[in-house]
């Protein structure tokens, strides 16, 4: 398996978008194995829960028009290659940037899927914390909690 980037060296994407209800959701087609059938996208969600609004994100391995979440950090670093790395998170960024612009919400919070993760790990995050802050919102920070998540919270300033 070889993974192979469609978004290297500032490569045009389509970003498609999806709203039900109150939540939006953009998809972006990143790239694809060499040697199977499977493409791989980036899935980013801004819905209302119990909580407020939740911003979600993941890659989505799709293979025989099956869709498969990947949620873990260290699964989707087995995927993509280190040198195509920078340029999935700025397409992700650009991402959360849309959706934000898109919505009228006042709050917004996000939680690390996995626990304990290290600090490279984190920087993600950090970046995302600084698209909501570019946009007018506040960010707290929570966490390690308990069992060892991450949680931040915006809200408008």
């Amino acid at each position: 398996m070889a993974f192979i980037s469609t978004v290297l060296n500032g490569g045009t994407y389509e970003e498609r978008s999806f709203v039900r209800d109150t939540a939006r959701t953009t998809v972006v087609c990143i790239g694809y194995d060499s040697a199977d059938p499977i493409s791989y996208s980036l899935l980013a969600d801004i819905s209302p829960s119990q909580n407020g609004n939740e911003l979600f994100f993941c890659l989505v391995e799709t293979f025989n028009d099956v869709d498969r979440e990947i949620l873990d950090s260290s699964e989707a670093c087995s995927i993509i290659p280190k040198y195509s790395r920078g340029a999935v998170r700025a397409v992700l960024l650009k991402m959360i940037l849309s959706l934000i612009r898109s919505t009228d919400i006042d709050d917004c919070y996000m939680v690390t899927f996995c626990a304990h993760l290290p600090l490279a790990a984190l920087t993600k995050y950090h970046d995302i914390c600084k698209v909501f802050e570019t946009c007018g919102f506040q960010v707290e920070h929570e966490g390690p909690d308990a069992c060892g998540k991450h949680i931040w919270m915006m809200s408008k300033a």
